[in-house]
């Protein structure tokens, strides 16, 4: 499978390495060898627009057809019209996947939704127990072979975000979502058939970590240590040693860490600890603001550092803190006119500040 690369990436690699050729470390077949495993990235296109709109139309109208006449039609005449629309649908695209691939993507997005629509469907008409969010579930292992089998990345992402509708829906139920979770490496492992996709790469990441914040709150853990918890994830990611999408893993830890090193900031979470502890009854709520500031200044130090390595994502987080120590502090003494005016002015300073680092860095990427 070749890798799709935007014009400008091969623009770039067409140059080196025809510098390469003219210097002689390569030849010209080794040149054309290497260029033969890259081709364009598929941006937006109107064709690429219209067919997919075309493909929600078409799909919308059919639910709405069956949904409206659902009450007038057997249970034989039900089930076949949802496997005739969602088979004949992927069959269609399979066929004409070779000659137009775009049609090919629209007719298996109907096929898609059909599933989905007809999971809803069948529970109703069989009056299948359980939970609502169950059926997420079914979609996204209806989906995810699709994915796979004709490597399409937007279904891929899609059965991400129904397995975390799934795990998120859980937080409220009895039991682990354990079917999901068995879903999550194949998340990964498939994700090699795309070409290791970045973005399928962030989203099976965020599955994960959702998976990991529900089983940390099914044991009961404290907010403290759930934010502990991810803080030490946000860590581990960042210096993961993982050569394949690193920067992917770089930008999800540092967002990881500074959300939750963000949480740590505030004195309740730490106040919810230390009245649990040994001596609940000498607690002070003094002592929640100390601890969370002088985490909030080893935090602010942190970020630092990693900013000096050319992440701009933790200078986000930077900006982040200072201004939630900025509301927590003035917006109960200051006229709200002016504390408007000047966290509004504090907000355009960092905007300034990070475009100009931004531009002084040559457009680097916010996890670099």
């Amino acid at each position: 499978m070749k890798r799709p690369l935007s014009k400008q990436e091969l623009s770039f690699l067409h140059r080196e390495l025809q510098y390469q050729q003219d210097a002689g470390i390569i030849t010209e077949g080794q040149r054309l060898a290497i260029m033969a495993n890259y081709e364009p990235k598929q941006g937006l296109s109107f064709i690429r627009v219209m067919l997919t709109i075309g493909a929600l139309l078409v799909g919308l109208g059919i639910l709405s057809f069956i949904a409206s006449n659902w009450a007038e039609l057997s249970r034989v005449t039900k089930l076949s019209l949802i496997l005739a629309v969602f088979l004949g649908s992927l069959l269609a695209s399979y066929k004409v996947h070779d000659n137009y691939p775009k049609t090919s993507r629209s007719l298996m997005y109907i096929g898609v939704l059909t599933c989905g629509a007809g999971i809803f469907l069948v529970g109703q008409m069989f009056n299948f127990g359980g939970h609502f969010t169950g059926a997420f579930l079914l979609w996204a292992l209806g989906a995810f072979p699709v994915a796979v089998l004709f490597r399409d990345k937007t279904v891929y992402l899609f059965t991400c975000l129904l397995t975390m509708v799934y795990i998120s829906g859980n937080f409220d139920l009895a039991g682990y979502p354990y079917l999901a979770i068995l879903l999550i490496p194949a998340l990964y492992y498939c994700n090699r058939y795309l070409g290791n996709s970045k973005a399928i790469t962030f989203f099976s990441n965020l599955v994960a970590l959702d998976a990991v914040l529900l089983l940390a709150n099914k044991t009961g853990m404290e907010n403290f240590y759930i934010c502990l918890l991810f803080f030490g994830i946000g860590i581990g990611m960042y210096y993961l040693p993982i050569k394949t999408n690193t920067g992917v893993y770089r930008l999800l830890g540092t967002i990881v860490l500074g959300l939750a090193g963000l949480f740590l900031t505030v004195p309740e979470i730490w106040g919810d600890v230390l009245e649990t502890g040994t001596h609940a009854n000498l607690y002070d709520s003094s002592i929640g603001r100390i601890a969370s500031s002088v985490f909030a200044v080893a935090l602010v130090i942190y970020l630092l550092t990693l900013t000096r390595k050319e992440n701009l994502t933790a200078l986000v987080f930077i900006c982040a803190v200072i201004f939630r120590y900025y509301v927590d502090t003035f917006i109960d003494f200051m006229p709200k006119s002016i504390f408007f005016i000047i966290g509004g002015l504090l907000l355009l300073g960092f905007g300034y500040y990070f475009e100009r680092l931004r531009k002084k860095k040559g457009g680097v990427g916010l996890g670099h």
